[in-house]
């Protein structure tokens, strides 16, 4: 413990003088590599990188090597243009006039009021732009830029340890306007021109934390509906800002054209950077660093660190992608599809790996821990390294309980050995790790399937439940209720701070809520009645009273159904047939939901009470329910599959007519999805006039149809098990719209647009040929010419060839 200001300055200073200079580890300032680039890769083996004609040497580490490729492209692709580094007194203007005054900065003590000052001075204002310029186009920075005043922060309330505490570096106003203007806004409006922005990066302009949430929330969904294993990692970098290789960050600023002279302007004053502290006892008089020192990051607080890091991990999820990470988004139905190695929110990042149609447990973990490993070798390569702590892996896996639905291997509930309650609850079976330094690697949390962490601000659980979500919420209004019993103000104001205060925050996160009708309901308990007499209200006041608007004599209280309903519609209109990885996601979502139920069209226009059973829980399965509970009409520009063939009709449409509701809808739904059929034309003759007898007493690949290749359908159908119940019952109702032979009482008509179905076997009267479709070759047979011709006995020649690609 400290208390002295002596003793206070020491500690700190030893704390950041060490966290400053933990990115001298990585590769690019060791060895081989530092002599050729130096401290800020200005050199011409830098030039060389760029322009992809570096060859690096021998003893490189691979994963910097493979990063400085990833810079090499990105430079190449921008190709002629470049970031302008002139500052205009119009430039100036803008920034200065809208700036608040009261931010802190400078130690030389020219703060933000001389500079809003200058800028109602069309002369000054100039005068300094021009000065602005001339910083940025010679790279020769004023001395007293390289001076700045730590403050420690509490990163959680009431904790100071000095390791726990957030330094934030008040750096001089007019060093930061300049980073701000070409780091902040030219570098980045440049990369959004050429598309540099990856879809995993959501801390970007118009994208939001909720929207990363929702995101990470339809992926679970989509590995619930479709039963694929799913593994999410999250991984935190330690102290992001912190610890940046300043070589690294030259060559990615530079990569995003950025010149030299305005990269070497911002890095050298970092690099000699005099740290003086600023605490309770006043600003110290000696400080650490300097030019003598020489430490590395890009210090919170910088205007450019926020874009700079943002550039890196941008090199760092394109090389991700270089090496296979990830996992294929594809909407079932039309196919369209993204790739995405995760969601990252500054240094926030989820890996997701698994979802191929071929993985299992072991192989979608097995991808998972290679993600880790260069996810966090990539990050040592910039300077940075992962935290064990706040690491955590979760699988996503499903397996059939034997009764046709699912369960969560790690939720069931058995009695545990001796051996397992000794052991406690952590999941050890499939270990994962997490790289550090000298080739060390530490073991993370392995979480169950039931359990969340908080994540941006979130508990988002695997299996889809919204209980920790809940949990939360009240815990805010409990706590808010207790402040405002414990002062004195009056009922007004409490109003004001309940509408913009403890609602303003209970808002978030709402828009990725999956719950349920009846969980909104039962949300926040009796919170909500523990805070009446506070505002002024009875508490016997019933309880559809409460939430009436006030214009129909109610109190107006928010519902939380009311406002979730709201929150969620407010994301699919955002985001929904956009041209982005969470709208493409989203539209995935829906599409599944659309197999699932069996119906051609979009699922909200269908009653929920009568299919909404047959859907797996989901975000997009609650909004459905919220919508169809409040007679709300959504019209979405939705694809809608058209009818194959005349008098052709979709299997659960009829199944409906025909009077199943409930179980034994759920029961021949299963068997339809395992069949991989969509209209009645799915399981008929070519002809249309008979039923296909194999696909009614068993699953189809169980079938010599399930020789031919691993789908019947050109539309991409979840996983089910029927059981025999499901199988019986399937049939009875099938054989209900055909006779004893399965002729159809209403065969269906000519084809009218292309079939969903796959089809394998083709006749070609005129050549006498027949063919077999494989998924990987194709089949023929000839006509034997030594048989009658009525006889049409057909040989296979010794020909079989693939399809042309």
């Amino acid at each position: 413990e400290h208390t002295t200001k002596e003793t206070i300055e020491h500690a700190l200073m030893s704390e950041l003088s060490t966290r400053f200079g933990r990115a001298e580890s990585a590769p690019i300032c060791q060895g081989a590599l530092f002599d050729l680039l130096g401290v800020y890769a200005d050199t011409e083996a830098a030039i060389q990188i760029l322009e992809g004609t570096f060859d690096p040497p021998p003893d490189s580490d691979a994963r910097t090597v493979v990063l400085l490729k990833e810079i090499a492209r990105i430079w190449q692709k921008i190709g002629e243009g470049e970031v302008s580094i002139a500052i205009s007194q119009e430039d100036y203007q803008h920034y200065w006039r809208r700036v608040k005054e009261k931010i802190s900065s400078s130690f030389s003590g020219l703060h933000f009021g001389h500079y809003k000052s200058i800028a109602h001075d069309d002369y000054l204002s100039d005068l300094l732009a021009r000065k602005l310029s001339l910083i940025s186009a010679t790279g020769a920075a004023p001395e007293r830029w390289a001076r700045g005043l730590s403050v420690m922060l509490e990163k959680i309330a009431g904790v100071a340890y000095i390791t726990k505490l957030r330094a934030i570096l008040l750096l001089e106003a007019d060093f930061n306007f300049h980073n701000k203007l070409i780091f902040g806004s030219r570098m980045l409006d440049l990369a959004r021109q050429h598309d540099l922005v990856p879809e995993e990066i959501y801390n970007e302009k118009g994208r939001t934390a909720e929207d990363a949430i929702l995101q990470q929330v339809l992926m679970y969904d989509i590995a619930r509906v479709t039963k694929r294993p799913l593994v999410v990692a999250q991984v935190d970098a330690a102290q992001c800002y912190d610890r940046v290789a300043l070589a690294m960050a030259a060559l990615t600023l530079r990569a995003f054209k950025v010149h030299n002279s305005s990269v070497l302007g911002m890095l050298k004053p970092l690099h000699c950077m005099e740290f003086y502290l600023r605490t309770g006892f006043g600003q110290s008089e000696s400080y650490f660093g300097g030019k003598e020192q020489g430490k590395h990051g890009l210090a919170q607080g910088n205007g450019a660190a926020p874009p700079t890091w943002q550039q890196i991990s941008t090199i760092m999820i394109n090389a991700q992608h270089s090496k296979g990470h990830g996992v294929d988004i594809v909407c079932p139905i039309t196919m369209k599809k993204i790739r995405q190695v995760g969601i990252a929110y500054v240094d926030d990042t989820n890996l997701w790996d698994g979802m191929a149609e071929d993985d299992d447990v072991d192989s979608a973990a097995h991808k998972s821990q290679a993600g880790i490993n260069d996810w966090g070798g990539f990050l040592q390569a910039s300077g940075g390294a992962l935290n064990p702590g706040k690491c955590s892996a979760t699988i996503h896996n499903l397996e059939p309980d034997g009764k046709g639905g699912w369960i969560y291997p790690d939720q069931k509930k058995e009695e545990p050995s001796r051996e397992e309650e000794a052991e406690g609850e952590e999941l050890d079976d499939l270990p994962f790790f997490v790289p550090q330094g000298d080739n060390d690697a530490a073991q993370i949390k392995r979480l169950s399937t039931d359990h969340a962490v908080e994540n941006l601000g979130l508990y988002t659980r695997p299996d889809g439940k919204s209980d920790n979500h809940f949990e939360q919420m009240r815990e805010r209004v409990t706590t808010w209720t207790a402040q405002i019993k414990s002062g004195t103000i009056p009922t007004r104001s409490v109003w004001m701070s309940y509408t913009h205060q403890l609602w303003a925050g209970l808002r978030y996160g709402l828009g990725a809520c999956s719950a349920s009708m009846t969980n909104l309901s039962k949300g926040l308990g009796s919170a909500d009645y523990y805070l009446l007499s506070n505002l002024g209200v009875v508490r016997s006041i019933t309880r559809e009273w409460r939430y009436l608007p006030a214009s129909f004599g109610g109190m107006h209280l928010f519902d939380l159904t009311i406002e979730t309903t709201a929150a969620t519609l407010s994301s699919l209109l955002q985001h929904y047939n956009m041209d982005t990885a969470l709208g493409i996601t989203l539209k995935a979502a829906m599409e599944h939901l659309q197999l699932e139920l069996g119906v051609p069209g979009c699922p909200f226009d269908y009653d929920f009470s009568v299919w909404g059973h047959l859907a797996t829980d989901s975000w997009v399965k609650a909004l459905w329910e919220r919508i169809d509970k409040f007679g709300i009409v959504v019209k979405l520009d939705y694809h809608t599959i058209p009818t194959p063939r005349e008098h052709d009709i979709p299997i659960m449409q009829l199944m409906v007519d025909k009077g199943l509701r409930g179980t034994d809808l759920k029961r021949v739904n299963r068997a339809r999805i395992a069949q991989e059929a969509l209209f009645l034309s799915d399981i008929t003759t070519a002809t249309g006039r008979h039923l296909e007898a194999h696909l009614l007493d068993d699953w189809w690949f169980d079938t010599s149809e399930g020789e031919l290749g691993k789908h019947r359908s050109t539309l991409q159908f979840s996983t089910e098990f029927p059981t025999v119940e499901d199988w019986k019952l399937w049939k009875k109702i099938l054989k209900t719209v055909a006779s004893t032979t399965l002729f159809l009482n209403q065969p269906l008509g000519r084809w009218v647009a292309p079939s969903t179905r796959i089809w394998r076997h083709f006749f070609h009267p005129q050549l006498h040929i027949a063919e077999v479709h494989f998924d990987d070759r194709i089949r023929i047979y000839e006509h034997d010419i030594h048989s009658s011709d009525r006889s049409w006995i057909l040989t296979l020649p010794c020909r079989a060839w693939s399809p042309p690609c």
